[in-house]
């Protein structure tokens, strides 16, 4: 046990001192600095690699996409999915991150015969009538071969790489340390919380890792679409699948965006740009579950214009509640309503520090302003989605991930619409689900389950507040449980509270020397002035002066 863990921190290190010199090379010496590692490396090659080179004058996102490529697979992938997050990285980095190739040499064949029948069981002749040697496609994580069954169905059989597991849990931990030495060293980049992105993207990568996931992927897709004729799903042989092995139906069509290829074969353009759009309105705003990586080489046009999907790795996904008030905030955008957008969006996100709500509403009216002449069908919604999850980052609101997903998905299908058609509108075809929605929401049958589900919320607050209570009241009572209250921000409120009294004080002494006054005037006593008591004129003159001072603080405080 002891020799094992010795043998896997030796192993960490070892690639540890790989991912340092390949920083390095790529001019992030200040980076490898800051976090304390130039020791791993030795002092002439250190030197060596410090010095100015072509590299080190190439643009900062083109010098990050370099060293993400040399660095294997695992950071690859984190590049991939950095590529989907306008919300934690800019938008620079983002467009070269997308050019990310995934693309190596394939594994042996023998490697994938002992890889099937280590999984399945069988010799490949055992279980397939015929089984292409050579690989259709190779990435980082495995590799693809056609294949036809015993009875006559043509499959695709995706093959993970061998011990690729092990590479990708290695670059993990050494992600989860170089991400904890960041915060601890660079306190800058905890506003970005380091650890919880590595966190999220190990999660994502385990998945992926896991072709079981990808086949249940593709069956929920083919269910949600069980109704729907304008989209197919390919089918998964789950007999003839595992955790490293995934055999599915081939399906055969033109990849969306090759245009020629389309005219050649008869298509209809505008009817495949009309699809395409329809099936990812029904993902995002009914199904709340869509394909994360709707790029042409994952879409298929099939005869009548039939939208085939394909590889289900990467799926978005929207609970309940995040769908309600994302879809709140999709009709507040193509309403333009700037009150109501800043509402939704606050009601979506999480705000990090306190908001100068007037400042964030001039900036989402600038945003309406570009938009507000123009007509619905040159409104491009992922542009403005995008735009709002900028704003949203320089408000330090967290919006969530699956949104910036969503905002990247609506980019490339709208981009693939318009090449397909020049007057394609996705906003125009996302209105009718939205009135629809409208009014579903609407309908008596929702507005009484609404109303249900509020009348048990509010029953079982009535039911834990006592309870709540009770429990707190007992620690105060055993001194387990300190109380303490502050107050922040009441200065102002104390000052003019000790001004209204002070006025009322005022008030008060005025009042009293008045009726003072008229009380003497009725005696008749004393010196007199002009027929009247000279003490009584003179309070009534005290009076006057100070009635007229208390006026002028009222007027000059402006507040009457």
């Amino acid at each position: 046990m002891v020799f094992t863990k010795l043998k896997r921190r030796y192993k960490n290190i070892n690639r540890l001192r790989q991912i340092t010199t390949i920083l390095i090379k790529y001019g992030f010496d200040y980076f490898v600095k800051q976090l304390g590692l130039t020791n791993l490396i030795s002092k002439g090659e250190k030197i060596l690699k410090l010095k100015p080179s072509k590299i080190a004058q190439l643009p900062l996102p083109v010098r990050v996409r370099l060293a993400l490529e040399e660095l294997g697979p695992t950071f690859i992938k984190l590049g991939q999915i950095l590529s989907t997050r306008p919300d934690l990285i800019p938008s620079d980095y983002i467009k070269e991150l997308q050019k990310l190739q995934d693309e190596v040499p394939p594994f042996a064949y023998e490697q994938v015969e002992e890889l099937l029948k280590g999984e399945l069981g069988a010799d490949v002749s055992e279980i397939f009538k015929s089984f292409e040697q050579i690989p259709s496609a190779a990435a980082s994580l495995g590799q693809v071969h056609q294949a036809i069954l015993e009875d006559g169905d043509k499959v695709v059989v995706k093959v993970q790489r061998p011990n690729i597991e092990k590479v990708i849990e290695t670059d993990l931990d050494i992600l989860f340390h170089l991400a904890r030495l960041t915060e601890r060293s660079i306190p800058a980049s905890r506003l970005y919380e380091p650890v919880r992105i590595v966190e999220e993207f190990a999660k994502t990568i385990r998945l992926e890792l896991d072709y079981g996931t990808e086949g249940r992927n593709a069956d929920r897709f083919r269910k949600n679409f069980k109704d729907e004729k304008i989209v197919y799903t390919p089918k998964i042989y789950w007999g003839l699948s595992s955790k490293r092995i995934l055999t599915m139906e081939l399906i055969q069509g033109i990849k969306i965006n090759a245009i020629e290829e389309l005219d050649k074969a008869g298509y209809d353009r505008k009817k495949i740009a009309e699809n395409g759009a329809k099936a990812f309105m029904k993902q995002i705003l009914i199904d709340g579950f869509f394909h994360a990586d709707p790029h042409p080489g994952n879409i298929l046009v099939m005869k009548g214009e039939i939208i085939g999907f394909m590889d289900f790795g990467m799926m978005g996904q929207l609970d309940e509640e995040t769908r309600e008030k994302g879809i709140d905030l999709f009709i507040a955008l193509i309403e333009r309503n700037p009150d109501k957008i800043i509402n939704e969006m606050l009601d979506l996100g999480i705000a990090t520090q306190e908001i100068d709500t007037r400042s964030l509403k001039i900036d989402i009216k600038e945003m309406i302003d570009r938009y507000y002449d123009k007509p619905l069908k040159e409104i491009k919604l992922g542009e403005l989605i995008n735009q709002l999850v900028e704003i949203s980052i320089k408000y330090q609101i967290k919006m969530p991930a699956e949104f910036a997903l969503l905002g990247k998905s609506l980019l490339t299908i709208e981009g693939i619409g318009l090449e397909l058609d020049p007057e394609f509108n996705l906003a125009g075809i996302a209105k009718p689900y939205v009135k629809e929605l409208i009014l579903e929401r609407k309908s008596p049958q929702r507005l009484f389950i609404k109303f249900l589900n509020d009348l048990d919320e509010l029953y079982n607050l009535i039911i834990l507040i006592p309870r709540q209570l009770n429990k707190t009241l007992k620690k105060m009572e055993k001194g387990t449980f300190k109380l303490e209250f502050q107050h922040r921000g009441l200065e102002n409120l104390i000052s003019a509270l000790d001004k209204a009294a002070n006025r009322i004080a005022y008030s008060l002494i005025l009042a009293a020397i008045i009726v003072g006054s008229s009380l003497i005037m009725q005696t008749d006593k004393g010196p007199h002035f002009m027929g009247f008591p000279v003490i009584g004129v003179l309070g009534f003159l005290i009076a006057a002066i100070l009635g007229l001072g208390l006026v002028i603080i009222i007027i000059r405080s402006g507040k009457m």
